[in-house]
């Protein structure tokens, strides 16, 4: 328990500080580009990069976040062995994951693409890939040390990476709507304790 709180506290710092550090090499790649006379494509690119890793990242840690809670229940009322049963949860969590983001992603989108702060270029590479990257290592690196992986906010790292870059971006606190980030961080802690009180007490019926 104490592991997935500290995971938690840390994740968002560690999106967060490697925005602001990754801003600064992709802001003068875009400037490289510009004197050199050269279009955008090679940003374009990397922008697809980075959100496919995202999509790797986010898919190995929301869906485990989604299903995992339902593994045993599932287990015992189909009778199927927990690696069958950890794919089908994991196909059906996917699946559904892509529905969520094709239907209402786009209301997400808006809010952390324009109203968090203004991305460019390189605070949108910056914010891609250290979000993708912070999941990804929270994921993989306490699986391959303790056998386990970390179960964070994506909500919470994604928050923090833009603020991280629209920080940098700004040299600033003013590049960043606090008060967005704000209600983001919040509403995300309070919807999970009010799913938490409704999901132990079925989980708990004989």
């Amino acid at each position: 328990m104490v592991n997935i709180v500290l995971s938690w506290v840390t994740s968002p710092l560690i999106a967060m500080s490697l925005a602001v550090l990754l801003y600064f090499p992709f802001a003068r790649l875009q400037r490289l580009l510009v004197e050199k006379g050269m279009d955008e494509r090679t940003l374009i690119v990397l922008h697809i990069a980075s959100v496919a890793f995202a999509a790797y990242a986010f898919g190995a840690n929301d869906v485990a976040n989604a299903t995992g809670v339902y593994l045993t229940i599932t287990e015992r009322q189909l009778g199927l062995p927990t690696h069958e049963t950890m794919l089908m949860l994991s196909l059906l969590g996917g699946l559904f994951i892509a529905v969520g983001g094709f239907t209402l992603g786009r209301r997400v989108v808006q809010t952390t693409a324009f109203r968090l702060t203004r991305l460019d270029h390189p605070s949108g590479l910056a914010a891609g890939f250290s979000l993708a990257l912070t999941v990804w290592l929270f994921t993989t690196i306490p699986y391959m040390l303790l056998g386990f992986g970390m179960p964070i906010s994506t909500t919470h790292a994604s928050v923090s990476a833009i603020m991280g870059a629209g920080m940098a971006r700004a040299r600033s606190l003013r590049g960043v709507n606090l008060k967005v980030a704000g209600y983001s961080g919040l509403l995300a802690l309070d919807r999970a304790h009010d799913n938490g009180g409704f999901v132990v007490p079925v989980h708990s019926r004989p």
